[in-house]
């Protein structure tokens, strides 16, 4: 069930997703910083960790929202039995 790209909720989702992504860049970026001026690794790990991740979920975030559907539809018809 793919969503087409004129609709709204696909555009609302992709500013969301690009706005998440920007986040974790600017994050990721900061904790960068940190391990230049502190030579923190532990602040650079994290902010790498958390650029990692928030890719990951951003990038995967349509699959999940398809995946979500079908069980919706699964519980609807399994309890007005």
């Amino acid at each position: 069930m793919m969503m087409s790209r004129d609709s709204k909720k696909y555009k609302s989702m992709l500013v969301a997703k690009t706005v998440l992504f920007s986040i974790a860049v600017l994050f990721g970026a900061i904790m960068s910083g940190f391990l230049i001026f502190a030579r923190d690794v532990d602040a650079f790990v994290s902010g790498f960790l958390f650029f990692i991740f928030s890719a990951w979920g951003t990038h995967y975030s349509d699959k999940l929202l398809e995946f979500r559907v079908p069980i919706k539809n699964f519980r609807r018809r399994t309890m007005h039995r």
